[in-house]
């Protein structure tokens, strides 16, 4: 196979996209994956506090952080600067202990603050959220990153055999894919050099199904038929000399 032939372009292309592909896979799927699990987490908190903050006055509001704290592992507390009003069921794994934390947050008179931070009892990271919802209303949320460590391990795993399969399904269907469209123009172009040659007077006849090579496959015919015409008129002018 030639280094500049069709059918070895097809196929380093076909298996530079494969490449591609799996490397962005390995990016998002395992590199990046604490990163963007914690965008997501953070995110969604964050739309909790806003949904919050906007109904926080409806009578069966305590049913609904039930609800909440529930179904997105949360834990909720809504405050005011002298006591706690509400505190979720789930919040025995929350760092609501970080009284101190809270106390800078109202004291700072802000609206809204998320904080990172280490939760010392299972060595994992915590995002809090806090709102100011009223003058002496707040709400902090919070929610612990589960470690990915064992996640990651599984994903490596899979991507390792994700990525043989890409590969070897790229080298197999380059192939295919190379043969099926190369076939047919390595064919017309040697037919092509045994004209130039004056080696063929038969029409070009082509199997393939594509159309760009049916058209060049015409056009190669309409081609000798003028050939054809040239070569009789030079032999009517030379009869004629």
């Amino acid at each position: 196979m030639m280094k500049n032939s069709l059918r070895s372009k097809i196929w380093q292309y076909l298996i530079i996209f494969s490449l591609i592909i799996i490397v962005f896979l390995w990016l998002f799927q395992v590199i990046f994956i604490n990163k963007y699990y914690q965008y997501t987490k953070t995110k969604d908190i964050k739309q909790i506090a806003t949904k919050l903050l906007t109904g926080y006055k409806r009578e069966n509001i305590y049913n609904t952080l039930d609800e909440i704290s529930y179904q997105e592992n949360l834990c909720i507390e809504i405050t005011s600067s002298n006591s706690t009003l509400y505190r979720s069921s789930s919040s025995g794994n929350c760092l609501f202990s970080k009284s101190l934390l809270k106390e800078a947050f109202i004291n700072s008179n802000q609206k809204e603050e998320t904080y990172n931070l280490q939760n010392p009892q299972f060595a994992n990271k915590t995002i809090l959220e806090a709102i100011k919802l009223d003058d002496n209303l707040y709400a902090f949320l919070s929610t612990s990153l589960e470690p990915l460590d064992s996640t990651a391990k599984i994903l490596k795993e899979q991507l390792t055999i994700i990525s043989i399969l890409i590969l070897s399904s790229s080298l197999l269907i380059g192939y295919f894919i190379s043969k099926r469209l190369s076939n047919p123009i390595v064919d017309i172009s040697r037919k092509a050099s045994l004209i130039a040659k004056g080696k063929m007077k038969k029409e070009f006849n082509s199997n393939s199904d594509i159309l760009e090579i049916k058209d060049l496959n015409n056009s190669l015919n309409e081609m000798m038929i003028e050939l054809s015409k040239t070569e009789e008129l030079e032999r009517d002018l030379l009869a004629n000399v």
